[in-house]
């Protein structure tokens, strides 16, 4: 049975500790059988207002005409901690998408950034196919998974109480504070168990 974002957001879901790291999230990948080894790169020539980031798959000969070694490698724009880290683990998570639903051609990759660029209410799930929609969901998957369900119940109180601010709890999870402000509201319950499920 293939692994899921909800199989990695259940594992982190108990974790009540802030911030996550980005490495935490790979070895858990790895112990969930992901065996691609992954490196991360800033790329200089990426614009955050275009792209803040991509994964890249590849396969590389091994000593002995061995089976190949499967790399994955993330690259992301300069932006910011904050930004930088949930991009990068937005981009892991791609690791866990169905092999047929990667895009593999520049043509076709072109063809998504395109897509991803527009804002929501202009894309239709439909025409512009499921490459869109996971690239749309990964973001979500990410933040549930670097800010995980315990460590917001820790929080809520004093937060609730207004002893915390939208700008304390950025500073502590290390997430752009509109990724946060999701986390912290009302609906963030009913969205995790859904993520979850």
């Amino acid at each position: 049975m293939a692994v899921t974002a909800a199989d990695l957001i259940r594992g982190f879901s108990e974790k009540d500790y802030l911030p996550i790291n980005v490495e935490e999230v790979s070895d858990e990948l790895r112990r969930l059988g992901i065996k691609d080894q992954i490196y991360y790169f800033w790329d200089p020539n990426l614009d955050p207002e275009i792209l803040r980031g991509y994964i890249k798959h590849d396969e590389y000969p091994t000593a002995n005409n061995g089976k190949p070694a499967q790399v994955a490698e993330i690259s992301y724009a300069k932006m910011g901690h904050e930004w930088e880290r949930l991009v990068c683990c937005k981009e892991l998570l791609h690791l866990l998408d169905p092999i047929q639903l990667r895009v593999w051609k520049p043509e076709e990759v072109e063809r998504l950034v395109e897509k991803i660029i527009l804002p929501a209410d202009l894309v239709d799930p439909i025409a512009d196919g499921p490459h869109t929609s996971i690239d749309r969901i990964a973001i979500i998957y990410a933040v549930a998974t670097l800010f995980p369900f315990a460590a917001r119940e820790i929080l809520m109180p004093a937060f609730t109480a207004k002893k915390l601010t939208l700008a304390d709890v950025e500073e502590i999870a290390e997430l752009p504070r509109r990724y946060v402000a999701l986390v912290m509201s009302d609906s963030w319950a009913d969205i995790h168990k859904i993520l979850v499920s």
